[in-house]
């Protein structure tokens, strides 16, 4: 989704989006939850079975400690000693930090400023700035022949003017939403881990209340009709549990999370609405044009 981020500021030309938005954004991921990952990896290669290793240390622990105690280790280190893990714990969170100010105030100063320049020289401000003078509960009409907003297009005609205050408060709550996302966001992508745990439960639970006790009888006569029994009763809670309900489950999680953890990180609705095709909606945009050509006729012969 950051990713994505940087795609459309280059794509629509937005130099200030992806310098600070998408690097600060995807440095304060690398940082916390990248510097994560390195100590899970870490940890895997460890032996922590001999009898001279040291206890393994509680990654979340570790996490929850670097913003609280400043990356200070209190209990046993996972790499190096104590002063080297503490230190480049120290660093990453400063860094991470310095994250936050960067993605708060460089974009709207530097807006605020293209559009002191353009205004100093004559023209009307950048569209960009004065989007947020807009009154969001506007209505929004939509020309779906040729993809324009004229609605938009005559408030950045009349409006002349930029509020400072504006777009502070909407770079603060994208900022905030971004930082406290950036762990809730994580947290709830392990809900699929969760979900692959309780299914693998489900299927020993109900394996050992089926087949494996009709696989434990005495004798081979029995063991055949009690397979033949509990088979169709073990296939058709797995097929109706697990490959039904619990399919359906994870399919509905994950939907979910691509909606609002993934899309939020690059998606705006604040563009042109979508117009879905139709054969009604064309006749009446051709009637609408077909009006305003004989309108336009009448007003210039000459002219068509």
């Amino acid at each position: 989704g950051i990713f994505l981020k940087a795609l459309n500021a280059i794509h629509f030309k937005k130099p200030y989006d992806f310098w600070f938005e998408f690097v600060p954004q995807l440095t304060f991921m690398l940082v916390l939850f990248g510097y994560m990952d390195f100590m899970i990896f870490y940890k895997w290669t460890i032996d922590y079975t001999q009898p001279d290793s040291k206890q393994p240390p509680n990654i979340i622990k570790l996490m929850i400690d670097m913003p609280v105690k400043f990356g200070k280790v209190e209990d046993e280190t996972l790499y190096g000693t104590g002063n080297e893990q503490e230190h480049i714990q120290m660093i990453l969170i400063s860094i991470a930090m310095l994250c936050i100010p960067l993605m708060l105030f460089p974009k709207p100063l530097l807006l605020r400023r293209d559009y002191l320049r353009e205004k100093a020289n004559g023209g009307e401000g950048f569209s960009e700035l004065r989007q947020y003078d807009r009154d969001e509960d506007e209505p929004i009409e939509t020309d779906a022949f040729v993809g324009v907003n004229p609605s938009i297009e005559e408030d950045e005609s009349e409006s002349d003017e930029y509020s400072m205050g504006n777009l502070m408060i909407h770079q603060f709550i994208e900022t905030i939403e971004y930082v406290l996302g950036a762990v809730s966001n994580t947290a709830s992508y392990l809900r699929l881990w969760a979900l692959s745990l309780a299914h693998s439960q489900l299927a020993e639970v109900f394996f050992e209340k089926s087949l494996e006790g009709a696989i434990e009888q005495d004798t081979l006569l029995l063991q055949i009709i009690a397979i033949s029994i509990c088979f169709v009763g073990w296939g058709l809670v797995t097929f109706g549990v697990l490959l039904g309900m619990d399919s359906m489950e994870c399919f509905l999680h994950s939907l979910r999370l691509h909606w609002v953890e993934f899309q939020t990180k690059f998606y705006h609705g604040d563009g042109v609405p979508f117009q879905p095709y139709g054969f009604t909606n064309l006749s009446t945009e051709y009637q609408i044009r077909t009006e305003q050509k004989f309108e336009n006729a009448k007003a210039d012969p000459a002219g068509y």
